[in-house]
C-alpha cells in the first residue's frame, strides 16, 4: 500500500462514516434498539461494533498512548 492508496481508503472511510451518521441521526430510540435478528441484533450494536473496530485500528496505528475502549 502506498500513500495514494491510503488516502483513497481514508477518503472512502470518512465518506461511508458520514453516510452512516446521516442515516442513523433521525432514528427513534425504538428503531435504534430494535432487535433486527442479525449477528449484531440492533443498529445500536452494529454501530458500537463499527466504532470499537475503528478505535482498535486507531490504537494500533497511533504512536501515542490511548486508553482502552470500554464496551457496554
Amino acid at each position: 500500500m502506498n500513500l495514494a492508496d491510503l488516502n483513497t481508503w481514508l477518503d472512502y472511510h470518512y465518506w461511508a462514516r458520514d453516510r452512516l451518521l446521516d442515516a442513523i441521526e433521525p432514528l427513534t430510540a425504538e428503531q435504534w434498539r430494535r432487535d433486527l435478528g442479525g449477528s449484531f441484533k440492533s443498529i445500536h450494536e452494529t454501530v458500537a461494533h463499527i466504532y470499537a473496530a475503528e478505535w482498535a485500528w486507531l490504537r494500533r496505528t497511533s504512536s501515542c498512548s490511548m486508553p482502552r475502549y470500554a464496551t457496554t
